[in-house]
Order: structure tokens, then C-alpha cells, then sequence
């Protein structure tokens, strides 16, 4: 099934890998649930996007097995000179009927971590919007001749209007005023997402024993890893998060090449895989937390797990 904003194409593959019916179906859950009815307890093969968590969620509660594929290892699909969506559907079909391996499957998180990975998201919006926004003024007011300080970005906003010539503040008036509500729009959520933390998810009290891991980062790693149980071992999440090196050996030449940062990123409050390692040679040490499961980020340098 390759899935759309308003239409997702499908190709339905018998025993025999022959094509029983190509056709399209809405991006609704009724129109899901009619189709799940129509081929119960069948495989569905589709590839991670934005539709995908709630559309796999759903589609499993009908009672059909979905298989989630990571984009970035179906190149048969993403290269194809001759793309579209029915095309992309039935390679989805036949690879998933070869061998699912070969889909390196995604497991997403559940629905009530999806809807508290939002507020981070949001937030994480809202400081680069903040950002765009201060960089704008800097630009405008050098140009005019004026030089603004470094203060903190929760502060810019008072700080312009304290530093520059009276002429000049009407014109940043509008941007200064927008800069002043976002801070404040980023502070209540800083409040009501440490909230979050400490109340739904008091593992992340581990993590924030690490200096510089706070209530954010804290939260934003353990709703990606979710279930740490699913790791065989502790230094598996590393490689999770992109914290492992590529790799292109041929022969006797085994290149020693960069990390490759495949994991999953939001802003500067997942800054952490770029600022920090995993605990001694590289790898991830266990909480000093009696009785926690999660696992403890130590040493600020950045490193790989092999």
C-alpha cells in the first residue's frame, strides 16, 4: 500500500505473486475498515510516512499484520525510473512477499506517545520560528548601522528595545511584539512538558541525572525507545539513534567512516547524539538508578558504537 494525503493506491499479490487487484482507496478510516473487511487477516506492506503510524495502528486493531518499511532501505522503490504510485504498491507487495527482512520494518510508538511527541515537535517549531525571527532583526538593524548584544534568545526581545535609538523601534515594533509572544507560548510549554515528564513518565528522571539532560530531552528519548525491553542489548539503542559508523568494506579495504545519524532528530532537544557519547569505549552505560531500565548518556564528546 503506498499512502497518500487522500488516496492510498494498493496491489493485492495471490499465493502465486500474481496481481489480483490494483485500486485506490480513501484516506479514511471508513473506507479502511471496508477494505479490511473485504481481505481479512491480510499483509499489509507499507512504507513510514506521515500517515503511516495511525493508518498501521488502526488497520492492525481490524486485525490485518502491517509491516511498516524504512524508506531509506527500499531503493528499488525511490529509484525507479518509472515511479508512481500504483508501481510503488505492488514492489511493496512483491518485496514483502519475498522476504520482509529486506523492508528493515519500523515499529512505531503508540498512539498516546505520538500525541506527547507533538507538544515537543511544537515546541521545537516554535524555537526555530523564534530564531528566524531574532536573526531577522539583527540583519535589519545592522544594515541601519546598529549592533544589538548576545543576550539569550528568552530575552532579545527587551534587550533590542533597551539598545536601540528610539528612531529605529517602531520599525521592529511588530517583530518584537511576535518575539515577546513566542517566548511566552515556549515557557508554558517548558512548564507543562516538564510536568508531563515528571508525572507520566518518571523514568525519564534517570536520563536527567547526565548534566545537560533536561526534562525535554529527557522525555523526547523515551518516547522514541518507549519499550527499552525491545533491545536486545543496552548498546543497541546507540545504533538506534544513528550513533554507529558507516561502513564500506570491499577486500582488504575496510574504510573508518563518520557516524551516520540515521536516528531520529528534533531540534536542539535531541542535540545530545551530536554532543554525547554512550558511556566508556563508546558505549551505553547502564542508570547508577537502582532498579531502572533506561540507560544513563555519559561523556561529552561524540562518539560511535561499533
Amino acid at each position: 500500500m503506498d499512502l497518500g494525503d487522500r488516496k492510498h493506491a494498493y496491489c493485492v499479490l495471490d499465493g502465486d505473486g500474481e496481481v489480483v487487484r490494483e485500486e485506490s482507496v480513501a484516506n479514511r478510516r471508513e473506507a479502511l475498515a471496508e477494505l479490511a473487511g473485504r481481505w481479512p487477516a491480510a499483509t499489509v506492506v507499507m512504507e513510514a510516512g506521515t500517515h503511516s503510524p495511525w493508518v498501521s495502528r488502526y488497520l492492525q486493531d481490524l486485525g490485518m499484520k502491517v509491516v511498516v518499511a524504512n524508506p531509506r532501505k527500499v531503493r528499488a522503490i525511490y529509484q525507479n525510473e518509472r515511479k508512481s504510485d500504483q508501481r510503488d504498491a505492488e514492489m511493496l507487495a512483491r518485496i514483502g512477499r519475498m522476504d520482509v527482512k529486506l523492508l528493515h520494518p519500523v515499529v512505531h510508538g503508540s498512539e498516546q506517545a505520538q500525541q506527547d511527541m507533538v507538544s515537543i515537535k511544537l515546541r521545537d517549531t516554535l524555537v526555530r520560528n523564534r530564531v528566524a525571527l531574532i536573526n531577522s532583526v539583527r540583519f535589519t538593524l545592522k544594515s541601519l548601522g546598529y549592533s544589538i548584544s548576545n543576550p539569550s534568545s528568552a530575552r532579545f526581545h527587551k534587550t533590542v528595545v533597551e539598545e536601540v535609538p528610539a528612531s529605529c523601534r517602531d520599525v521592529i515594533a511588530p517583530v518584537v511584539g511576535a518575539l515577546e509572544e513566542l517566548t511566552g507560548r515556549i515557557k508554558e510549554l517548558d512548564v507543562s512538558l516538564a510536568k508531563l515528564a515528571r508525572h507520566r513518565y518518571p523514568q525519564t528522571a534517570c536520563l536527567q541525572q547526565v548534566a545537560g539532560v533536561g526534562p525535554i530531552t529527557a522525555l523526547y528519548f523515551v518516547l522514541k525507545v518507549e519499550d527499552p525491553g525491545r533491545f536486545r542489548k543496552v548498546r543497541d539503542v546507540g545504533a538506534f539513534v544513528g550513533l554507529c559508523p558507516r561502513r564500506d568494506q570491499s577486500g582488504d579495504t575496510d574504510k573508518e567512516l563518520r557516524i551516520t545519524k540515521c536516528g531520529p532528530t528534533c531540534g536542539d532537544c535531541w542535540s545530545v547524539r551530536r554532543n554525547t557519547s554512550w558511556g566508556p569505549s563508546g558505549r551505553i552505560a547502564p542508570c547508577a538508578k537502582r532498579g531502572c531500565a533506561w540507560p544513563r548518556m555519559a561523556l561529552p564528546r561524540p562518539r560511535s558504537v561499533p
